[in-house]
């Protein structure tokens, strides 16, 4: 069977126990400079379900559920900081929002909307 990259039972547990570091990030299809800010990251929990990270100026946290062969994220709950720059933080927190597929090969991680890419994050 091809490796699809999609997230299964047998390839999730790849997930935990790893900092997924923000390499990309789009925006109505053109790159956010993501060199702004601090490094934005995902952290995902096995025992309770949960992720959390950086968005780029503030922490966040947020439920995930496996179903129906899908990685699905919950409302995510941050940290109100105001930062000098707030793009990194705006996109990357509407990407979470609108992902509708998640697809991990190797060390990256890819956040899509359908087709389109939205973030991208590495080991």
């Amino acid at each position: 069977m091809k490796n699809s990259g999609l997230i299964t039972p047998e390839n999730i547990a790849q997930l935990f126990g790893n900092k997924w570091n923000l390499s990309q990030l789009m925006q109505n299809g053109s790159p956010v400079d993501i060199s702004k800010g601090k490094p934005a990251f995902l952290e995902f929990s096995k025992d309770d379900s949960r992720m959390s990270g950086s968005l780029g100026c503030n922490n966040f946290t947020g439920a995930y559920k496996f179903e129906e062969g899908k990685l699905k994220f919950g409302p995510l709950a941050s940290t109100k900081m105001m930062c000098p720059d707030m793009g990194v933080e705006d996109a990357l927190s509407k990407a979470l929002t609108e992902t509708t597929d998640v697809k991990m090969k190797g060390e990256k991680l890819q956040l899509f909307k359908g087709s389109d890419l939205l973030a991208s994050f590495s080991k």
